[in-house]
């Protein structure tokens, strides 16, 4: 069984272009505090909506799992849900800017990723 409640000990970023897209995403996880889930935030859409990663949010399960609230749309998100969830992460925001898909800059340095992600959740 997992531990809940939680978090990174520190920031990690990542960019690329997106599979489907071809648009260049810059993505950084940030700690959160306990009860928080784990939420994306879209930075580069006025007001900076958020869109928790949760099940109620799914609109679409075509190329992978896209999230959707109000104007703020994230796809391809079960990468990082997926490694974050490996390490016992729970409470994280993930800040997006410049696109929606996720998958190539998680499928391309995902060894990295859950590295990075394991050495910031042993450290709290």
């Amino acid at each position: 069984m997992q531990n809940k409640q939680q978090t990174l000990g520190g920031t990690i970023s990542f960019s690329g272009k997106g599979l489907h897209t071809g648009v260049v995403v810059n993505m950084t996880v940030n700690p959160a505090p306990d009860n928080h889930g784990i939420v994306f935030r879209r930075v580069d859409i006025e007001g900076q909506p958020t869109v928790p990663a949760l099940c109620e949010y799914v609109t679409d399960t075509s190329r992978g799992t896209t999230i959707e609230n109000g104007e703020a749309k994230v796809s391809t998100i079960e990468h990082i849900v997926s490694a974050l969830w490996s390490m016992g992460v729970d409470n994280v925001i993930t800040l997006v800017l410049g696109g929606v898909t996720l998958n190539r800059i998680l499928g391309d340095c995902v060894v990295d990723q859950i590295a990075a992600i394991f050495v910031l959740s042993q450290t709290l």
